[in-house]
């Protein structure tokens, strides 16, 4: 007995794409993760630049730098695009018939990020 393929009886698997918005949570995320750093990276380095003067010297320094507010304007942009990919990561996970890879890991990292900023402005 021989059995031959036959053309009909072969079905293409379909190929799921990924989720729109999980990708682009995806990047938001890794995005919003540089800006923190980058935002650390300045304030750090202009804070450490003037702390071995006298206290009153060190406000009037602080004043007069303006990577301050810009490391600061960095942090708050950051958070902003923070939400924003956790937006989008649940919006990607509630998508149907769409792979969820990114957004889960969008999901996660930017919740871990928001809670870890939370975190920072509590205990800090």
């Amino acid at each position: 007995m021989e059995y031959q393929l036959n053309h009909a009886d072969y079905q293409v698997p379909n190929k799921i794409k990924h989720s729109g918005p999980g990708i682009a949570s995806f990047i938001v995320v890794l995005t919003s993760i540089l800006g923190y750093i980058a935002a650390f990276v300045i304030i750090s380095t202009i804070v450490v630049g003037v702390m071995d003067q006298s206290s009153d010297a060190i406000i009037e320094n602080l004043e007069q730098h303006s990577g301050i507010i810009g490391g600061g304007l960095l942090f708050i942009i950051s958070g902003i695009l923070n939400l924003i990919a956790l937006i989008l990561g649940i919006i990607g996970l509630a998508t149907r018939s769409r792979k969820k890879v990114f957004a889960i890991l969008g999901t996660i990292l930017s919740g871990v990020c928001f809670i870890g900023i939370i975190l920072l402005f509590f205990l800090v």
